[in-house]
């Protein structure tokens, strides 16, 4: 899985980007292992908040399906959990709207 990784306001250290593919792209990419690596293609936007951190993720997937999650946190491992919990909930509905043609 490709992930653009955007920082607002704030640098993207290698901890960061590290987290990120440990804990976002290898679970989603799992989630996707049946679809070319050209579709599996998000982004990623972190940003400070006043209650910790932002993240965001974005991804198109095909038939239109728009995959959207944000979470805020004080701190950023919470942040990408929770994140990736949703993400995986709306891949899973995808999946099964696909299988029975939905």
């Amino acid at each position: 899985m490709r992930i653009q990784i955007i920082g607002d306001g704030m640098e993207i250290n290698d901890h960061i980007r590290d987290l990120i593919e440990d804990k976002l792209g290898s679970q989603l990419d799992k989630l996707l292992k049946d679809f070319d690596r050209d579709i599996k293609t998000a982004k990623v936007r972190i940003r400070e908040h006043p209650e910790g951190y932002e993240v965001s993720f974005e991804m198109h997937l095909p038939g239109k399906k728009h995959i959207f999650a944000e979470r805020v946190s004080d701190r950023l491992t919470l942040a990408f959990t929770e994140l990736r919990e949703s993400v995986e909930r709306q891949l899973e509905r995808y999946r099964g709207d696909l299988m029975y043609g939905r």
